[in-house]
């Protein structure tokens, strides 16, 4: 390098290749996380129970577009009864509840309030 152009030129050079190496390897280590990444995960844990219990008497049974919503004394705003095989058998004990004013022990999911469980009060 015996011109001072060339030299500058050179160090341009130099500069400008070491962020492209620089960004070619760390483009090539996320892969080898990433493999690590695929494996099985060994720590499983039982998923808490999001299902509650109460018992009460039946205000309310209303039927809706493929469910019913189910209103109780003690326990304010409404539930969700589905429409499926176990509904229906739920929905007739409601109803039935409704007209002898007993109470019935109710099993739902907290989150959505789906009833998931009726049966006579024990």
């Amino acid at each position: 390098m015996r011109n001072p152009k060339q030299a500058f030129i050179f160090v341009l050079f130099v500069m400008a290749l070491t962020p492209i190496t620089l960004m070619a390897e760390s483009s090539s280590a996320p892969s080898k996380s990433a493999a690590s990444k695929s494996s099985l995960n060994t720590q499983i844990f039982e998923k808490e129970s999001s299902v509650e219990t109460f018992q009460d008497q039946v205000k309310l049974v209303r039927d809706m577009a493929g469910e019913s919503q189910v209103i109780f004394k003690s326990h304010p705003g409404f539930f969700i009864l589905e429409d499926n095989g176990s509904g229906a058998k739920f929905k007739n004990q409601l109803l039935k509840a409704t007209k002898s004013k007993h109470s019935l022990s109710i099993s739902f999911e907290k989150e959505s309030r789906i009833i998931k469980d009726v049966s006579e009060k024990e």
